[in-house]
C-alpha cells in the first residue's frame, strides 16, 4: 500500500460472473483499488512453478487483460510464491506505473529480516485468560477430589494458521504418500468440477485444509521442501488413475478431463 498507493478492496475484479472464468491457477489472490485511476487491480501469488504460464497468457489475451509479474518478491510467502498483477486493459488501464513503483520497493518483511518472537506454530495458542480459567478449574477439581474431565485420546487440537480457529485432527500422522494420493484425487475432482462453483469451492476448501494445515501438522519432524508440497497440490494425475476417475465421474463433461 505504501509503495503503490493501492487500497484493499472486496470487489470481484475478474471478468464475467462464472467461477470458471477466473485466472487459471490463481492462488492467494487479493483485490486492490487504484484511487487515482479509479480502477481495480487483481493480485495473484501462486506457489513458484505451479501456474502454467501459457494457459494464463491465453486467458489474458482472450479477455483483453494485462498480466505482469513485478520485480518485487510479493506479500504471501516471498521467495516461495510469485506475485502477479492483472487488470482490465480494455478500459485503457496500464500496470506500468505499479510495476515501476514496485521495482523500487524495499525487500518484503520475512522472518530472516525482522525482530520476532519464535513459537511453535503448530501448538494451540492459549491466552492468559484461558490459562487462568483452566488453572482455577483444575484447583476446584483438586479440592473436590474429582478426576479432571478427560478429552479425546485419539485426536489432538490445532489451530488454523490464518483464522486461528480451533480444530482437531487424528493424533497419528498420515504417511506422506497418502497425502500425495489424496492431493492427486482432489486435483482431479477440482479439474472436473471447474464449471460447478458450489462443488468446486467446497472441495477446494477441503483440499486447502488437508494439504496445508493437515500436511504440516502430520509431518512434524520430517523434512518437506516447498517443491514437495507444490507437487502434491499441482501435479497432473498419473495415467493409471485416469480410468478410475473417469468411472467415478462419468456424468462430467469430457472437456474437463483431468488427464
Amino acid at each position: 500500500m505504501d509503495i503503490t498507493g493501492l487500497q484493499p478492496s472486496k470487489a470481484d475484479v475478474e471478468p464475467g460472473a462464472e467461477y470458471s472464468a477466473r485466472l487459471p491457477g490463481r492462488d492467494h489472490g487479493s483485490a486492490w483499488y487504484d484511487p487515482v485511476a479509479k480502477h481495480h487491480v487483481g493480485a495473484d501469488e501462486p506457489y513458484e512453478g505451479s501456474a502454467a504460464s501459457k494457459e494464463r497468457d491465453a486467458w489474458a489475451r482472450r479477455h483483453n487483460w494485462s498480466l505482469a509479474r513485478p520485480e518485487w518478491a510479493g506479500m504471501y510467502y516471498p521467495g516461495s510464491c510469485e506475485l502477479y498483477l492483472y487488470a482490465d486493459a480494455s478500459k485503457g488501464y496500464s500496470l506500468d506505473g505499479l510495476l515501476k513503483a514496485l521495482s523500487k520497493g524495499p525487500s518484503p518483511i520475512v522472518p530472516a529480516n525482522c525482530d520476532r518472537v519464535a513459537i511453535d506454530g503448530l501448538a494451540p495458542f492459549v491466552t492468559p485468560g484461558e490459562k487462568a480459567k483452566a488453572e482455577a478449574k483444575l484447583a476446584r477439581n483438586v479440592q473436590r477430589k474429582a478426576t479432571p474431565q478427560r478429552g479425546p485420546t485419539t485426536t489432538v487440537e490445532y489451530r488454523l494458521p490464518l483464522s486461528g480457529k480451533r480444530r482437531r485432527r487424528p493424533e497419528a500422522a498420515m504417511p506422506v504418500d497418502a497425502h500425495a494420493r489424496i492431493g492427486t484425487l482432489l486435483k482431479g475432482v477440482l479439474t472436473d468440477m471447474r464449471a460447478r462453483a458450489g462443488v468446486y469451492k467446497r472441495v477446494d476448501a477441503v483440499r486447502s485444509e488437508l494439504l496445508m494445515t493437515g500436511f504440516n501438522a502430520n509431518t512434524i519432524g520430517r523434512p518437506c521442501p516447498m517443491r514437495c508440497f507444490s507437487t502434491f497440490t499441482t501435479e497432473r494425475i498419473p495415467p493409471e488413475e485416469c480410468q478410475k476417475l473417469a468411472n467415478n465421474t462419468s456424468r462430467t463433461s469430457a472437456s474437463h478431463s483431468p488427464c
